[in-house]
């Protein structure tokens, strides 16, 4: 099976610089429509037999998933909770300069270890790690070939963690751009076929430094 993990376009939030998880759920800028888009028409070019979309209900992936099932013909997009960014907690609709002026210790911690990092009221990487594989794992058994899957930053890293067998000490190891496009080969041995192509987006990059992380 062909995985085709899609990060959701450029949130409002992504802009301010605020940690969104699961409660701070804002739309797309403008700028995340043309994104997705972007990612849409090139999937459409590149894999025409895509069958199904699934994604996150929080608004930025949804409204991602969206613009691809309106260009790939895909009538239905499937929601899913396992599909959930990282819960950040009492973190989410705050600024990181805040959160790192709050939380000291937690914050520097989440920058050089996170995978030893539970943010007060919300989930460890590990606990992501397993509902996103969980997820993929019970997806392989629905007899598509080729799926959309639009997630988010968190979740997605640490798939590719899991994937590359590489510790949740890895988590920033990756550069996730916004409707970025990452491919899974999902089978006995899952193997990572891309990691967040964005040659499509031209012009339309997000600013990464911008972001909460």
């Amino acid at each position: 099976m062909d995985i085709f993990l899609v990060r959701h376009g450029e949130s409002k939030a992504n802009l301010q610089g605020i940690y969104q998880g699961h409660t701070y759920d804002t739309s797309l800028t403008n700028k995340g429509i043309e994104q997705a888009r972007a990612v849409a028409y090139y999937l459409a070019d590149k894999y025409p037999q895509i069958g199904a979309v699934y994604a996150s209900p929080l608004k930025r992936t949804y409204q991602t998933a969206e613009q691809i099932a309106a260009v790939l013909f895909v009538p239905e997009i499937k929601t899913d909770q396992a599909l959930l960014e990282i819960n950040h907690g009492l973190w989410e609709g705050n600024s990181l300069e805040q959160i790192a002026q709050i939380y000291p210790h937690e914050w520097q911690l989440w920058h050089q270890q996170p995978d030893q990092v539970k943010m007060p009221q919300g989930e460890t990487l590990e606990q992501v790690q397993t509902r996103a594989i969980e997820f993929l794992q019970n997806l392989s058994h629905t007899g598509e070939q080729q799926v959309v899957v639009v997630s988010h930053d968190a979740w997605i890293r640490t798939v590719l963690c899991h994937v590359l067998q590489r510790p949740l000490s890895d988590f920033w190891s990756f550069d996730l751009h916004n409707a970025g496009l990452t491919i899974l080969d999902w089978d006995e041995l899952p193997k990572v076929v891309t990691i967040s192509e964005d040659s499509y987006l031209s012009q339309l990059q997000s600013d990464l430094s911008l972001q909460a992380r």
